[in-house]
């Protein structure tokens, strides 16, 4: 059988060990196979990256931008704001996420394809004590631009600010400096090569307390409740399987 080549940033072409996966037998996610397959997912999701021992996983059945959704609904305090830095459609996707949950925000809007000057950035946190939350996406797909993910993580530590990094694009492509990240997102069907369907946040553990004191804003997309489920071997809702 002829092989098509995707040529799109993705999905991706899967190899042959991953499509006769999907070949296995059926399961049950109320089973036991299942809830060890979901604990092994999560834990090689951490080793990959070398970061289990600071990092935890949290699974989502949708695309990168349910895991996306996810990360920005869930991590932003009441009365506290995010600075979004936008130059280019996902920057652009995070700014609307946080407009649909009415949050407050500050935005570095550049050109498509316009790196960030780290000034501005620091700018924006030295006259905003306000924000809260920085959100970046390190790889912006449609131009190719990889931002600064380094430079800004730093000056979101130096101002004690939380880093949000929409890795969709880049994970497991890029090289990832986690020292700076406080909350990554990725999905499968990128860099990582497997099948469109399981995206999934990165984040600290030392963050879990004050993002438990987050009030539920979605249930769907509820970040603390899909990690203390998945912790105790549940679920929040039917995942993606069989599949």
């Amino acid at each position: 059988m002829s092989r098509t080549v995707l040529l799109n940033p993705g999905p991706v072409n899967v190899t042959d060990r991953v499509r006769q996966a999907l070949m296995l037998p059926d399961l049950c996610h109320r089973e036991k196979e299942f809830t060890d397959l979901m604990a092994a997912i999560r834990a090689k999701l951490l080793r990959a990256f070398d970061i289990e021992e600071e990092y935890t996983s949290v699974l989502v059945s949708g695309s990168g931008t349910a895991a996306l959704e996810m990360a920005v609904s869930s991590s932003l305090s009441p009365g506290r704001s995010m600075l979004v830095i936008q130059n280019g459609v996902y920057g652009e996707r995070i700014g609307k996420i946080c407009d649909i949950y009415q949050f407050n925000r500050h935005t570095i809007k550049l050109s498509w394809g316009e790196p960030p000057n780290l000034e501005d950035i620091e700018k924006e946190l030295k006259e905003n004590p306000d924000i809260e939350v920085v959100a970046l996406v390190h790889h912006e797909t449609t131009t190719g631009l990889l931002n600064p993910l380094k430079e800004v993580g730093e000056l979101a530590r130096r101002y004690e600010k939380i880093y949000l990094v929409d890795c969709i694009s880049s994970l497991a492509g890029d090289e990832i400096d986690f020292k700076s990240i406080d909350i990554a997102v990725g999905t499968a069907n990128k860099c990582i090569q497997g099948i469109p369907g399981v995206s999934f946040v990165l984040l600290r553990k030392k963050d879990l307390e004050r993002l438990r004191k987050i009030p539920e804003r979605t249930l769907y997309f509820d970040l603390t409740g899909y990690h203390k489920a998945q912790e105790k071997g549940g679920l929040l809702f039917t995942p993606a399987i069989p599949a």
